[in-house]
């Protein structure tokens, strides 16, 4: 079907589009349906939040999220782990820094001096703990040796 000047023809009037054209067809079923007060149409029924899809939907976007925040968490765990660090120092030393600050001392001195003390006192402990640790560790290894040598599958393997 085309016009005189080998166009397809243009349908002004709608009564003249023909019905093989699905978009066409919607189109005038839209226009039907729309009103001056309600240009979409009238509101269709509600959606059933009972229905299987709308259940479905839900868990899979409850699991979605789910999965989402627990590899953000993990993307961020070594920043989490040194904030909460940070966080328990700062509840820590609180008391003391708040005892020194009473005693006219600025607070950042105060502070500074708290980490100062605390890092003496753990390297202390360090130094004070590295010795008997490491003679017992020698004393195992040598009771080791002396109960494997004496182990009953060593004197099979050496009676011929």
């Amino acid at each position: 079907m085309t016009g005189s000047d080998g166009d397809p023809p243009t349908h002004s009037d709608p009564e003249r589009v023909p019905d093989t054209d699905p978009i066409a067809a919607a189109e005038r079923t839209a226009a039907a349906l729309s009103s001056d007060g309600s240009p979409r149409g009238t509101l269709g029924p509600r959606f059933d939040r009972h229905s299987p899809f709308f259940t479905g939907i839900t868990a899979a976007a409850g699991a979605l999220t789910t999965v989402a925040v627990v590899l953000a968490a993990r993307a961020v765990e070594s920043i989490l782990i040194l904030i909460g660090v940070a966080f328990f120092l700062a509840l820590g030393i609180e008391p003391l820094v708040r005892w020194v600050t009473a005693r006219r001392v600025p607070r950042w001195a105060a502070v500074t001096g708290v980490f100062v003390v605390g890092g003496a006192a753990l390297t202390a402990l360090v130094a004070a703990a590295v010795p008997p640790l490491t003679e017992q560790a020698s004393a195992l290894i040598a009771a080791a040796r002396t109960t494997s040598n004496n182990s009953p599958s060593r004197r099979r393997g050496s009676v011929a």
